[in-house]
């Protein structure tokens, strides 16, 4: 049995950037209803109202009444069709409407066939489907960040098959530089994210794309519910990977794709002379790395210090499946790694054990616990994979060294980070 001390956490001012209300907003032409007691939808509106994305987002406030009287889904149909028709006649109808529950409904038993059927019935002309903010589920097989993705890419369909992948898992596009997407450009494959489908009819498109590339380890359940579904077949691209392995998975995409395997061996020796160059000019400049900024942090510090950098911390918010220190470990013991999701790091920062102001910091979370304005506001959703988006990983560390930024930026909500 799980206790209580061991699932108390520390939660920094830098696990801001990307939350709920900005997932949703992937899914255009949606209006989002949060059917949730007023405390739990007070930071959603929050968030909404700094990206500027308030008047999609509306708020049923569930209260103690709704809860006993047996009658929560009636209650949110009533809801759903106020927000419905205030809309319908503001000219403003969305295609779909996503509606949300919180932590109450785990106790309380509410059936969402009831009010979705309802609902369907009554606007045949429209989506529903049902979501989660249950940070509750964080630590099961299906935690909020994972059922989200698999929500969003629910209506999409598949009539026929294009030429074009879709990148899933990360909130933002690959690169347009990106070599893997040059190169499957010149096949005639386009590339497909929601960050840029701008209608709902090119959001359900993304279903006849020829395969889906997840981007991090959230998108997987997504990508395999679509294969059962759809038939859509996908393959894994996460960063950060070493160079080898990154080739690796190209050459799988393409031959899933039946197109020849590409010949980058001559960018990943520019790549790493690249990072052998600028290891010179950092000339031991300390660098500190968290898990908020990417998906593998030990793989990327050994492929660090392989080429010439002094990587000093690593900070990490519990184990990872897909990243070990093991190998970390063994070449470069030195390398401290500390676990900060402890309620002790909210001491450990004020007696400020790990300052390190000089340091260059990869992500906003070891920025904050070392003091340090020289930092890269990178999150892990954002992760961009490929050899060239690690040279402007790079010229960003650099870039951090010429124009520090201040420290108080990190809280606020996703100031700075990337797509926000």
């Amino acid at each position: 049995m799980t206790t209580c001390k061991e699932q108390l956490q520390y939660s920094s001012p830098a696990n801001g950037s990307w939350n709920l209300s900005h997932i949703c907003s992937l899914m255009p032409q949606t209006h989002i209803l949060f059917a949730v007691p007023l405390g739990c939808s007070r930071i959603i509106k929050l968030s909404a109202l700094e990206k500027g994305i308030a008047d999609r987002f509306w708020t049923l406030n569930i209260q103690n009444q709704d809860l006993v009287s047996g009658d929560i889904e009636k209650v949110i149909i009533e809801g759903a069709v106020q927000t419905i028709e205030r809309l319908t006649k503001a000219g403003r109808r969305p295609r779909a409407l996503m509606i949300f529950v919180s932590c109450i409904d785990e106790f309380i038993g509410c059936d969402h066939d009831v009010f979705l059927s309802e609902l369907r019935k009554r606007y045949p002309d429209m989506r529903f489907i049902d979501g989660f903010m249950n940070p509750i589920d964080r630590h099961t097989d299906l935690p909020p960040i994972v059922n989200i993705q698999n929500k969003l890419t629910a209506f999409w369909e598949r009539p026929k098959v294009v030429k074009a992948v879709n990148f899933i898992g990360s909130f933002l596009p690959p690169n347009e530089d990106n070599e893997l997407v040059e190169y499957l450009l010149s096949y005639g494959y386009k590339t497909c994210h929601m960050y840029t489908r701008r209608t709902f009819d090119e959001y359900i498109a993304m279903g006849e794309s020829a395969l889906n590339i997840v981007t991090h380890p959230a998108g997987v359940y997504a990508a395999k519910q679509i294969q059962g579904r759809l038939g859509q077949a996908w393959s894994e691209l996460f960063s950060f990977k070493t160079t080898d392995e990154l080739i690796d998975s190209y050459n799988r995409i393409c031959n899933m794709l039946c197109i020849p395997a590409p010949d980058f061996i001559k960018l990943k020796r520019q790549t790493s002379d690249y990072f052998i160059k600028k290891a010179t000019e950092f000339s031991g400049c300390p660098i500190v790395i968290s898990d908020s900024a990417t998906i593998k942090p030990y793989a990327l510090a050994l492929y660090l210090l392989d080429m010439g950098f002094s990587v000093k911390m690593i900070f990490v918010q519990g184990p990872s499946p897909i990243d070990k220190p093991d190998m970390l470990r063994q070449k470069y013991p030195e390398v401290k790694i500390y676990n900060v999701d402890s309620p002790k790091t909210a001491l450990i920062y004020k007696s400020r054990k790990y300052a390190l102001p000089e340091a260059v910091a990869v992500g906003e979370l070891a920025a904050y616990i070392c003091r340090s304005e020289h930092y890269v506001p990178q999150i892990a959703f954002c992760e961009q994979p490929g050899f060239r988006a690690l040279i402007k990983l790079i010229d960003q560390m650099e870039q951090s060294i010429k124009t520090p930024r201040p420290l108080e930026d990190i809280q606020i909500h996703g100031k700075g980070c990337c797509g926000l």
